[in-house]
């Protein structure tokens, strides 16, 4: 609008066009002729009509496409977007079968940078043209936006692709490392935690009543002493040195015969009666672990990776939401091994075996020299005499319900002597000689542990 042109205070020009005001001067002579008129009608039609008018790029954009009509746009882009996701897993599963579970992944960044992409310019777009924070409830990006930040800080560290990445090794050293893990000792234990449950009244103004919670009183995490393993390990003897390979390291850590398994369970239900007395009740859990295994995903190469490997690019282009292509490269191009750590430990029989938590420590369940049945039944137990000879001990005392418990021996007393019950619980079934693993004498080659 200029000095010269017919001024209509209908807010239109003679074209029936929406007035642009070519300055601030034209807006003030419109408005001391028609009064508050024209800007009481731009509220009316709506809170997306209330931004800066003067910015022929923001009119523009309003009246081809519409503040409005952002969210709308965005579900068609999600939509196009599910669309090529769909058509990327049919390709996954059917040529790379074995990566079945980075689909999810990748689709989920892959929509994560998608809305980064539209929503971050939408947002600047509309604060530049001073556009309504209601107008088309943009402002409910604004937490979309910040959630996926978020995730793409996550997907930095969590992501399969940032594991391997933050694991680089040359062909060599990879090699060393396999050798450090097959060489390393096992260990094997348990972890205890006792508890209790405690009923608490609820301080919720709009519900009133009580809830159960756990307590937890005490924990603790004892190793068994191991005298020997070997490692049966099946590993690359030589690691390709051309392109770049992608290890997945997982474990297996068992007993390597007969006794080892029965001295592992014993020392396991002496711990967890060691310890009953500590509160109403306990749960165990076995935790096995490598110590030179802090890794379970490694990358190695020969020479300089490829951009595609290089984890400067991942870092960069993951900053920049632009690592779609990237991480599709570099999953589908590299060579993928899965490897079983899996070693087998052994308890020397010839050595008496003595544990400092069940030492002197008088109870109902605890008796010290009593060994528990590894079952943790009702089965009969076993009582170490001097000289190494092994009584059983007889089921006493029908309680009701007919439950039967055992009768544990006193401090330096043999059990009660009894006949052999029949029926009873728990009796472990003959087993025979060929379908046993083989003995601690017979693995005179594994290592010994000083």
């Amino acid at each position: 609008m200029s000095y010269s042109d017919e001024i209509f205070c209908d807010g239109k020009d003679h074209n029936g066009d929406p007035i642009v005001f070519a300055d601030d001067l034209s807006k003030k002579l419109f408005i001391e002729k028609c009064g508050n008129k024209y800007e009481e009608d731009l509220y009316k039609t709506g809170m997306c009509s209330n931004f800066d008018q003067s910015n022929s790029v923001c009119l523009q954009f309003h009246q081809s496409v519409g503040f409005q009509n952002l969210w709308i746009g965005f579900l068609f882009l999600v939509t196009f977007c599910l669309l090529l996701s769909a058509l990327y897993s049919f390709f996954m599963c059917c040529k790379f079968s074995h990566l079945k579970y980075i689909i999810k992944w990748h689709i989920g960044i892959f929509l994560v940078n998608i809305t980064i992409w539209f929503w971050v310019p939408s947002l600047i777009f509309n604060a530049i043209c001073q556009t309504h924070l209601v107008c088309g409830w943009y402002v409910l990006a604004i937490p979309l936006v910040a959630g996926c930040f978020i995730a793409t800080l996550l997907d930095l560290h969590f992501s399969p692709e940032a594991k391997y990445f933050r694991n680089q090794k040359p062909a060599e050293k990879t090699q060393q490392f396999l050798e450090r893990i097959r060489a390393a000792k096992p260990a094997i234990g348990v972890k205890i935690v006792c508890f209790h449950y405690e009923t608490r009244m609820r301080r919720n103004s709009n519900s009133s009543g009580v809830k159960t919670v756990q307590k937890v009183t005490h924990r603790e995490r004892r190793l068994f002493p191991i005298d020997g393993f070997v490692d049966v390990s099946q590993v690359p003897s030589r690691i390709n040195r051309g392109g770049v390979t992608l290890f997945h390291i997982s474990k297996s850590i068992t007993p390597g015969d007969a006794y080892s398994q029965d001295a592992f369970l014993q020392f396991k239900n002496r711990y967890i009666a060691a310890n009953s007395h500590r509160d109403q009740a306990l749960k165990s859990r076995i935790e096995v672990s490598i110590p030179e295994l802090s890794d379970t995903r490694v990358m190695t190469f020969s020479g300089s990776p490829p951009w595609w490997a290089s984890k400067y690019c991942f870092y960069v282009l993951s900053c920049f939401h632009l690592s779609i292509i990237l991480r599709i490269m570099f999953i589908t191009r590299s060579t993928v091994f899965s490897i079983l750590i899996e070693k087998k430990y052994f308890a020397d029989p010839n050595i008496q075996r003595s544990y400092g938590f069940d030492t002197g420590l008088i109870g109902p369940s605890v008796v010290n020299n009593f060994i528990m049945s590894p079952q943790q039944g009702f089965g009969p137990a076993q009582y170490i005499q001097p000289g190494g000879i092994q009584v059983q001990v007889p089921l006493q005392f029908d309680q009701p319900g007919g439950r039967q418990v055992q009768v544990p021996s006193q401090f330096g007393q043999p059990g009660f002597a009894g006949e052999r019950q029949e029926h009873q619980a728990f009796i472990r079934h003959e087993t025979k000689a060929d379908d046993l693993p083989p003995t601690y004498e017979e693995h005179y080659k594994f290592k010994e542990i000083s």
